[in-house]
């Protein structure tokens, strides 16, 4: 049974539910507020990191490319796939 802050959908039979679409606003106002407070990246610093996640995409793919023309050329021979 799981414990914590979680509530009991059975415990609420009484209590009035809000209106949907005032969750939804208040859901709304709530991340309008908090994305207010992140501290976004200058454009300088958003194209360095791009820059860095794509350089790093390009050495993992040349490494799984290279470990699988390895693979394949060790492999080939022993299931004589190559003629």
């Amino acid at each position: 049974m799981a414990t914590g802050s979680a509530v009991s959908k059975k415990g609420t039979a009484g209590a009035q539910r809000v209106p949907l679409l005032t969750r939804i606003r208040q859901f709304l106002l709530e991340a309008w507020f908090e994305l207010r407070k992140v501290l976004w990246p200058s454009k300088q610093e958003a194209i360095r990191f791009t820059l860095v996640v794509l350089g790093v995409i390009a050495a993992v793919a040349m490494f799984i490319y290279i470990c699988d023309l390895l693979l394949s050329q060790l492999s080939g021979p022993l299931f004589n796939l190559h003629r």
